[in-house]
């Protein structure tokens, strides 16, 4: 029986799902496991974060309302994309390491 066709039979018996996911996950192609810098979100941000590294810090807006300044958005945004990021970097990470973490799921299922 072949290894990977062995972990994906017992993928399949799995109630909770953990294994389910990480059987979709085809660690032969990464572009298939990372999207986030091929989605428009992604690309208006970065490109943002450009145009006011070109800019430069704008100190007219010291009487706004920090919600309505658009620099203090941008660092919102930006945080927000470091999450995606992060999570992304988790899924790659799992992606490469499947066949360990399929191993050791299947042990701890056991």
């Amino acid at each position: 029986m072949d290894e990977d066709t062995g972990d994906a039979e017992h993928m399949k018996e799995d109630d909770n799902g953990d294994l389910a996911d990480i059987e979709a996950l085809n660690y032969d192609d990464l572009n298939s496991v990372s999207k986030l810098q091929r989605t428009q979100r992604y690309t208006d941000i970065m490109k943002k974060v450009e145009d006011a590294l070109e800019k430069g810090s704008d100190m007219s807006n010291q009487g706004m309302v920090l919600e309505d300044d658009p620099e203090y958005q941008l660092i919102v945004d930006c945080n927000t994309l470091s999450v995606d990021i992060e999570n992304e970097i988790v899924i790659v990470d799992a992606t490469n390491n499947r066949p360990k973490i399929v191993a050791w799921l299947v042990r701890q299922k056991g």
